[in-house]
This record gives structure tokens, sequence and C-alpha cells, in this order.
């Protein structure tokens, strides 16, 4: 493995330490990685000597841990293990509280680290190409020591593998890594959602009241429904992009899509489009409120396709 590939993927597990905390992480293998670097090792052998990226964010999460100085609740952690006997075609994800992490790795079988005897437990299933995780209870204890004895969900899934997953998150925190999938489909009925670079064939994601974040998408069919909460996507990429905004705010930068289809209904639209202004048809139908650009009809390749009823929603265009 690269060393930038090793590093991205060590801060894809560190999302829930602050920037302060993920920048000093980062300098500290920087500065090791030159020192080996200097001293003589290939790249390759350097970064074999970090170890996995997943274990050394786990180590340094355990670190910080035991520098707080706050009183400690006994720990009360059981993690159960989980491989596929086989080729995974589906893969389901229902995650409550507690944090779930979505990695991409160079073994062969989907395989899960899950909490077993906690506040949270998870059962895993596996049947005919589809697994399939869900919560199975929440065991309520003094919220005092909920940091202490909830474990974290870790679901892997080989990197030449491309499976569906549908994954639904009630009120944790999900981190799914940079990859290819199938079809993707993401509810977040709560909590938060941070995602890489995805590839999939269609995505569907659906935002209830949570805060959803994704650097990237690459796909053919793009559905967006945001019904309060934030979004922010950083980059698209397909043929089409249905974005419906019925509450909360969105921010939705780089669409690089033959047609572009959005609805506003009361929350807020800030949408950036990949080319000129002059690229595409648009329609736009405005009932109580407003958008800042003109509907226009020249045969273009591309084209937008807008209704704004009580909210706002606001186009820019980049080349």
């Amino acid at each position: 493995m690269k060393y930038i590939e090793w590093r991205d993927e060590l801060e894809s597990y560190l999302t829930d330490l602050n920037e302060d905390e993920r920048k000093k992480v980062l300098s500290y293998y920087a500065e090791m990685y030159a020192d080996r670097r200097d001293a003589g090792l290939t790249e390759e052998e350097a970064v074999s000597e970090f170890g996995p990226p997943y274990d050394a964010a786990k180590k340094v999460k355990e670190d910080a841990e035991s520098d707080d100085g706050a009183e400690r609740q006994p720990e009360h952690r059981s993690t159960g293990t989980f491989e596929a006997s086989g080729p995974v075609d589906s893969l389901e994800i229902a995650g409550a509280l507690g944090k779930v992490f979505v990695h991409f790795y160079d073994g062969d079988k989907v395989t899960a680290q899950y909490p077993e005897d906690g506040l949270l437990d998870y059962k895993v299933k596996e049947a005919g190409g589809k697994v399939m995780i869900t919560h199975k209870n929440v065991k309520f204890r003094d919220l005092r020591a909920v940091k202490k004895v909830m474990a974290d969900l870790n679901v892997f899934i080989p990197k030449e593998s491309v499976p569906d997953c549908r994954i639904e998150l009630s009120a944790g925190n999900l981190t799914l890594g940079g990859g290819t999938y199938g079809n993707l489909q993401i509810t977040v009925e709560g909590g938060a959602l941070t995602a890489g670079r995805l590839t999939c064939s269609d995505a569907k994601i659906i935002n209830d009241a949570g805060a959803v974040k994704i650097e990237s998408v690459i796909c053919h069919r793009l559905s967006v429904e945001a019904n309060a909460g934030s979004l922010s996507v950083g980059e698209i990429c397909g043929s089409t992009a249905e974005l419906k905004i019925n509450a909360g705010k969105a921010d939705i930068r780089g669409v690089d899509c033959k047609r572009v289809e959005a609805a506003v209904s009361m929350g807020k639209l800030d949408l950036r489009l990949c080319g000129a202004r002059e690229d595409y048809d648009v329609d736009v139908k405005c009932i109580l409120s407003g958008c800042n650009i003109e509907p226009s009809s020249s045969g273009r390749e591309r084209s937008i396709k807008a209704e704004v009823s009580l909210g706002r929603m606001s186009v820019s265009f980049e080349r």
C-alpha cells in the first residue's frame, strides 16, 4: 500500500476526533514515515511497519482515552466476529446508536466486528449471498457509562467485490469508506453520515434529520432527498441527479450530469453545476419563493429542471 492511501484510510477512521486531534495524528505519522524513508526503507516497507490503518486508528483512540483524566467507568465490551462463507452480492446494515464503519480492504471475504455484550448488541445473518447486520436490542444504562461500554460496528468489504449496499442509520454515526459499490441506498433518520469518494451503479440517499457529508459520488443515477438536517455533497458525476429538498439545508457542488432535477419545498438548496450557463436548457417553476436563474430552451445537451415552493434555490456555474 502507498503511504498516501494508508494515510487517507487512517484519516477516515478518525472522524470522531476533532480537527486538531486528527492533524496531530496525521502529522505524527508523516514524521514517522519521513524518518523511515531517510533510514533507507522503501515506501512499502515504511508503511508496513505502521500496520493496518484500522489498527493504528484503534490504538490512537485507546491512547486518547487512557490520557483522559475523568473518572472512568468499568469497561464491559465484548466483540463478536463474522466472516462470510462465500461471495456476497448484497449487504444490509441497520445501525442504531454508536458508531458504524464500512471499510474496503485487501482481503477476499466480507467480515465484520460487532458489539456482542454491551450497551448495543448486533446480530449477523448470511443467506444466499446476502449478509444482514441488524441491532437486536439497546440496553439503557447510566449515560456516563455510554462511552465506555459501547463498541463500534466495523464492516470490511473486499476491494475486488461490488456488493449492493443498503444502510439504515437511526441515531448513530456512520463512516462510509470510499470505494466501488453496486446499488447504494442510505437512509439517515438521525445522527451523522460521513462518506468518502463513492462509485456505484445507482445511489439513493435519504436524510430525515441528520447531518450528511459526502466527498463525491460517481454513478449513473443519483437520487437525494433531504427532509431536515444538513446535506453536503462535494462532487456528483453521472447521467442524472434528482434532488428533493423538503426542509433543511443542502449544499451540492461540482454537479457534472446531463440531467438535473431539483425540487425545493421549504428548505434551501445551494447548487453548483459544472460548465457554463449557456450549456444548459433551464426549466424553472417558482410558486411562492424564488430561484436566481431564468428559463431557457435551445435544445442543449444538458438540462436542469427546478421547482421551488416555499424554499430557496440558488444556482451557480463553474467551468
